[in-house]
């Protein structure tokens, strides 16, 4: 009952929220406010478990979970219920960027008349979308933020060289994602979402080199250093997927259709973390190393790279009519 609860209020407060609240109260700037509420949850992550632990070896987990529990309730939840307003117009003022956005509509409304590149019928059966994002949460939280410690310790690096790589995981996975929340204004998202699947796949193909062969994975324990480089690069294009392709699909759906199609992006999101985390820890009890796993998501990553890149592509009318 408690694993249900608790669920639910993830669920609740996931990224699905923010997401919408993000696209009703940014028309310009929009990809920048995406990459900085993502890498809010990063460094919520980062600020809470350290502070967790902390609690937990004070005043024990209970002690830790009823506090946390009060801070949310007396503390949190009274400022959102006050101050955060699901729609601008709430409070009588206009989205960041509405005055762009009705001049690119005056101008795209005297052009061709205006269709969205998925239709709306068939936005459940688009894989393009789903399938893409379910790899995604396969190979970040599923597969390296679950297996990243035990791989690092299985190949026999200590704990402070562990410990220190993690750390620049997290760091240069908060900058990577505002960074890409930047460029999402800039680039074609569809280009930039391929790019970073695909980047992410060579990650893992670095450390691929040196954990499939003998004389390289010596040279490997030898020189942290190495996985350094791998946490930091694979940290940059950790969660920054998120900005883009949620400006992408802001721009393919509109209407009441957003939210639910937003639901059931995370929700191939967290099947794939479930999944990610769930058979690297069966193939690894069975073959005694992540080098199966390894292959898999480097292998999916660049299916995920090149569905992306298949996307359909939106003109000037379709982005006007997305903002």
């Amino acid at each position: 009952m408690v694993c249900v609860i608790s669920s639910l209020g993830f669920g609740g407060a996931s990224g699905v929220t923010a997401s919408i609240a993000v696209t009703k109260w940014f028309h310009d700037k929009q990809g920048l406010a995406l990459g900085l509420v993502e890498a809010g949850f990063g460094a919520g992550k980062m600020v809470m478990v350290s502070s967790s632990l902390f609690l937990i070896d004070a005043f024990g987990w209970k002690s830790t979970v009823l506090l946390l529990g009060g801070f949310l309730l007396l503390v949190i939840f009274p400022i959102l219920a006050i101050f955060l307003k699901s729609d601008p117009a709430d409070i009588g003022i206009k989205p960041l960027g509405a005055e762009k956005s009705v001049e690119k509509q005056s101008q795209a409304s005297l052009g061709d008349h205006v269709t969205l590149p998925v239709a709306e019928k068939n936005y459940l059966l688009h894989r393009g979308f789903w399938f893409p994002y379910f790899i995604c949460e396969f190979t970040t939280t599923g597969l390296m933020d679950t297996h990243f410690i035990p791989l690092a310790q299985s190949c026999g690096f200590s704990v402070a060289v562990t410990g220190s790589a993690v750390s620049l995981l997290a760091i240069f996975n908060t900058g990577g994602t505002i960074v890409a929340g930047i460029l999402a204004d800039r680039w074609d998202n569809r280009k930039m979402v391929a790019w970073i699947y695909f980047l992410r796949g060579l990650t893992i193909v670095f450390l691929l080199i040196f954990l499939t062969n003998e004389k390289w994975i010596g040279f490997f324990i030898e020189h942290p250093w190495l996985l350094f480089v791998f946490a930091i690069s694979f940290g940059i294009v950790d969660f920054a997927v998120v900005a883009p392709t949620v400006k992408l699909l802001a721009g393919y759906f509109q209407g009441p259709s957003l939210g639910i199609v937003t639901g059931f992006l995370y929700m191939s999101h967290q099947l794939g973390s479930a999944i990610g985390s769930f058979l690297p820890g069966i193939f690894f009890d069975r073959a005694g190393s992540y080098t199966s796993s390894l292959v898999t998501a480097a292998l999916l990553l660049m299916i995920a790279a090149l569905a992306s890149a298949c996307l359909p592509k939106q003109n000037f009318h379709q982005e006007a009519k997305a903002t």
